[in-house]
């Protein structure tokens, strides 16, 4: 790529910066490690030890994946103890309810209000917390946390009556709760994937504990210095914990690529209380947790969990006092120490819910060489559920059984089973769901804590008319029951849903993009010659359009040949699904199938492609009032057959109903009912349009059309990250947005729509005014470098940079954002190749970058010959090697001696990758006939004159779908020929028309 040391523009759409602010970090496998700058992984290797992280850091010390061990564990440990006080002060009042009640005048039922009361505060409060949190940062929100909790437990102190104590527990409810949602966005944006389960299992392992210590530690207390001196304890607790995380509570919010340096690094982490992500707080930002409720991934582990948690702790925890001081007449004391069996039950559990769960699904990792899909983990799930049985009956049949009056061990042996089956299933259960929504990982936290806390606060309203109405050996079964019902049942369900998608894919013949690659670059070696057969071989029997095998065969020549090239409008595993199960459209794939049948290696396919086209256009037209997000899909499909066979005209009217097709649908605009998967596939519907709108407008001397009145979408996602999305997977959140390749090309097509409007008018200009083209050419090439310089050298062509792509399965869409790429710099300056043109400052350089830029085109072409998984044989290719080609032909015809041989070179290569585009498409036969008029032009001429920039050389350089007519010149006297160019000229051009003409000849296979 070309250096510059012009300043990088800031980019004007809003989805844009965010193409900076995310292109550091890349959530997807360690493969990704492969697309790595030489200083990014540099970097990791030192800080990290290795390139197999999954995320993927950036290179910078801010970014909480680089902090070393001992400050994420420092930071953990603030969070989870602030996660474990937000239950422990509910809790903490329990054992002096008696006390409570006597100081207070109220009933026994009214004082266990104060808990009831914070209990859905705790339910609610979060999703209020959360917004914040995302906006200013999540250190602000716990300082501002534990101040007013600490304010909140002296005025709870300081009451008199039951009002104000009511007041500021309610107060205190509210400020307590950050940590106990938050949390598992804090492990989230801190700890790496194979530590997550266990970090997440020590967040929940406190936030649960909360509900038995208290009872056990202030029972004491109450007892030594009455029930102020629970809400004193609290408040210097609280105090500590201030001070602690004032001092070692770094801020875990990071937004990529936004944390510019500004002061340094501990000022940024500890000191820095402004606005961290810049998006302004809205109303969804509020509702946005309850929306997942639309989430089967998180609906069905959150109301398991929620059921688990019910009968294991809150029944548990409110009912001792009651069943234990009843049967056994114990005091607080005593009370309290019932509460040591659930606190062992979960410090067991947690070492099986985090840490074993964490081996097993690393274990899956390095026995198959796969990820292990986030189902696998959800076998523990079921250990926990039976133990959670297991404690709740053991629990209430031994205290109906015990003798009045006569303790025993038994029920608090089933309080610690209940514990530990409570600990696997919920730190399971809720990692799982994480896992499954990363990008969601703090609304998962909210909508689990607000599931979790509105159930146990309805619990204890019936509780007590059940143990009264059938006792509590039958309660026992009902709770078993609610369990199968609620938890074991949806998990289960889980599992099997898991097994049918696995199924489906299997069956469609989706697999990893990288199965198709890899053997060809594992060596680490450039790979040789690609040809077309090296796809997954052709059906054996292929009689009709009906066999399974030959519509698999052409769906997949599809997505390796065209899918994100010239357009992106599928997910790869949900399509492919589709057809495996019958539900695709139908004109959709009849339109597939006939654009891939010219790829198959059998004849017989190939010579159905016609046919696929035709009733492909057919079922479309029976159809097309129907305005649907598969019309849309069917009309662009349409329209590249058209295109391919030379039918332009047809070409921009199906190109047109498209259009109008995605403004009328809103594509742009969110759908709230949608998954993540269909949000990413309007996008990329949306920009498509967009992109072929430009092209294609320009390449048959249309008007644009395709216009956006409200606010145009983010740019597409990567592509990796979305093809491993999975059908009811939950919308990438901004935050982890990262941009792809075809973002990048959404970006260069705005950037080539300016470049059109300046070359027509430049053709239509009468006269022109060199200083203001060359300020408009200054300021476009300044955003193309602004643009470069915003990719990273991970991103530049090259055949070492191509090879991790290719490895991924983006090798062909790296080769299309560089051919792209290419072109519309030499677009840019090819009117500085009109040698007769004034002198201008600039007017060299941008001809020998023209040249440059061309040339680089050429290398891109020879490398998808050569390189496996990078082949370039989309139409278009065909007139952006025509436009290189007649760069080459210049510096041929006019160049110095020394640069005849390079560019002889790279015409021949070019001619070859026409030969082959031919092979597949009608369309470029015109193209190279553009070429051979071109080229005769420029031998009639004999001079430069024939690169004079006029309207016909733009309807040569831009209207790719018209036939080109010789030019007529006549505006230049005869003076102006160069007659010292004469028989060089002439020598040269008998040459380079001797290689066009005998095109016929060349063979791509020699």
């Amino acid at each position: 790529m070309f250096k510059s040391s012009s300043k990088a523009t800031e980019p004007s759409q809003n989805w844009e910066e965010r193409v900076a602010n995310n292109e550091s970090a890349i959530e997807s496998p360690s493969d990704a490690s492969e697309a790595l700058s030489r200083e990014n992984a540099e970097y990791l290797m030192i800080r990290h030890g290795t390139l197999d992280l999954d995320p993927l850091p950036g290179p910078d010390d801010m970014d909480p994946y680089n902090w070393p061990n001992w400050k994420k564990i420092v930071n953990l440990m603030l969070v989870v103890v602030h996660a474990c006080m937000a239950t422990f002060i509910a809790a903490a009042i329990i054992p002096a309810f008696p006390e409570l009640a006597e100081d207070l005048g109220v009933s026994l039922q009214q004082v266990s209000y104060l808990t009831t009361l914070q209990i859905a505060f705790l339910a609610v409060a979060p999703a209020i917390h959360r917004p914040f949190a995302n906006t200013f940062g999540r250190r602000p929100m716990f300082l501002v946390s534990l101040l007013v909790s600490m304010l909140g437990n002296i005025g709870c102190a300081k009451s008199t009556s039951y009002a104000v104590m009511a007041a500021c527990r309610a107060i205190l409810a509210f400020f307590i709760s950050p940590a106990a949602a938050l949390g598992s966005g804090v492990v989230t944006e801190t700890f790496l994937k194979k530590h997550r389960a266990r970090c997440l299992g020590i967040w929940t392992l406190m936030s649960i504990l909360g509900v038995p210590l208290a009872p056990l530690i202030m029972g004491f207390i109450s007892a030594a210095g009455g029930y102020q001196w629970i809400y004193w304890t609290l408040a210097i607790i609280n105090g500590l914990q201030l001070v602690a995380y004032f001092f070692l509570g770094p801020e875990t919010l990071y937004v990529r690529g936004a944390n510019e340096p500004k002061g340094s690094s501990f000022k940024r982490q500890y000191l820095n209380f402004r606005r961290i992500h810049p998006r302004p707080l809205s109303l969804n930002d509020f509702i946005h947790p309850f929306g997942l409720w639309c989430r089967i991934g998180v609906v069905l582990p959150t109301v398991a969990h929620a059921m688990v948690f019910l009968f294991c702790n809150t029944l548990i925890a409110v009912e001792i006092p009651n069943l234990f001081g009843e049967k056994f007449g114990f005091n607080s004391q005593q009370l309290g120490l019932q509460f040591i069996g659930m606190i062992v039950g979960h410090a067991l559990g947690e070492p099986i819910s985090g840490t074993l769960s964490d081996y097993w699904m690393n274990r899956r990792l390095r026995k198959t060489g796969c990820k292990a899909r986030p189902e696998f983990r959800l076998w523990f799930s079921y250990l926990g559920f039976m133990l959670a049985i297991a404690g709740v009956v053991v629990f209430l049949v031994q205290i109906q059984l015990a003798p009045q009056g006569h303790w025993n061990i038994t029920p608090v042996i089933g309080i610690a089973l209940a514990g530990a089956g409570n600990q696997i299933a919920t730190t399971v259960l809720i990692t799982y769901a994480v896992d499954r929504h990363s990008q969601e990982a703090a609304s998962i936290g909210v909508f689990v804590t607000f599931v979790r806390q509105v159930w146990a606060f309805i619990g204890p309203f019936w509780f007590p008319p059940m143990f009264t109405s059938v006792g509590l050996t039958a309660s026992s079964g009902i709770a078993t029951g609610l369990i199968i019902a609620a938890s074991v049942i949806p998990t289960i369900l889980i599992h099997w849903s898991s097994r049918s998608r696995q199924a489906e894919e299997k069956g469609s013949g989706v697999s990893r993009r990288e199965n198709l690659e890899q053997e060809s670059v594992h060596s680490g070696q450039i790979p040789q010659l690609a040809r077309t057969s090296d796809v997954r071989g052709p059906p054996r029997s292929s009689q009709s359009f009906h066999t399974q095998d030959e519509r698999m065969y052409l769906v997949d020549l599809y997505f390796r040949f065209i899918h994100d090239s010239p357009h992106s409008l599928f997910h790869e595993p949900t399509f492919k699904a589709s057809v495996a199960d019958g539900s695709v459209s139908k004109p959709v794939l009849l339109a597939m199938l006939g654009l891939s049948a010219r790829f198959a290696t059998e004849s017989d396919i190939v010579a159905r492609g016609p046919m696929y086209r035709a009733q492909a256009t057919a079922a479309l037209k029976e159809d097309l009032e129907h305005i649907c997000i598969e019309n849309i899909q069917a009309c662009i499909l349409v329209g590249n057959n058209f295109f391919g066979e030379g039918d332009a005209d047809a070409e921009s009217l199906y190109f047109g109903l498209a259009s109008r097709m995605t403004q009328i649908l809103k594509l742009g605009e969110i759908d709230e009912n949608d998954d993540g998967v269909m949000r990413e596939v309007k996008r990329r519907i949306f920009w498509t349009c967009f992109i072929i709108d430009t092209w294609a407008s320009g390449g048959s001397n249309l008007s644009p059309q395709f216009r956006w009145r409200t606010k145009q979408p983010r740019g597409p996602l990567d592509e990796y990250m979305f093809y491993n999305m999975r059908s009811g997977d939950g919308d990438v959140a901004d935050l982890e947005w990262k941009p792809g390749l075809w973002a990048h090309m959404v970006r260069l097509v705005g950037l080539y729509a300016e470049i059109q409007n300046l070359q027509q008018e430049l053709a239509n200009g009468v006269e022109w005014n060199e200083s203001s083209i060359d300020e408009s050419v200054q300021r476009l090439e300044a955003e193309l470098r602004a643009f470069e310089e915003g990719l990273g050298p991970g991103l530049m062509f090259s055949r070492e940079n191509l090879v991790p792509f290719v490895r991924r399965g983006l090798g062909r869409v790296f080769i299309a954002f560089h051919l792209g790429y290419h072109h519309y710099y030499t677009l840019l300056f090819y009117q500085y190749l009109d040698h007769r043109r004034p002198p201008t400052r600039n007017g060299r350089k941008y001809a020998s970058s023209c040249k440059a830029h061309a040339a680089i085109v050429c290398d891109v072409l020879r490398a998808s010959r050569e390189v496996p998984g990078a082949e370039a044989l989309y139409n278009i290719v065909g007139h952006v090697t025509i436009v290189s080609s007649s760069v080459l032909l210049h510096t041929y015809l006019f160049g110095e001696s020394h640069e005849l041989e390079e560019s002889r070179d790279r015409l021949s290569s070019n001619l070859e990758s026409l030969v082959q585009l031919r092979n597949y498409w009608p369309s470029v036969e015109m193209m190279i006939k553009r070429l051979v008029v071109f080229q005769k032009n420029c031998i009639q001429s004999m001079n430069a004159e024939s690169y004079r920039f006029d309207r016909w050389m733009v309807k040569f350089l831009i209207a790719h779908a018209l036939a080109l007519e010789d030019k007529v010149d006549d505006s230049w006297s005869a003076a102006s020929v160069d007659a010292t160019n004469g028989d060089a000229h002439l020598e040269r051009g008998r040459i380079t028309q001797a290689m066009i003409m005998d095109i016929q000849n060349y063979d791509t296979e020699t």
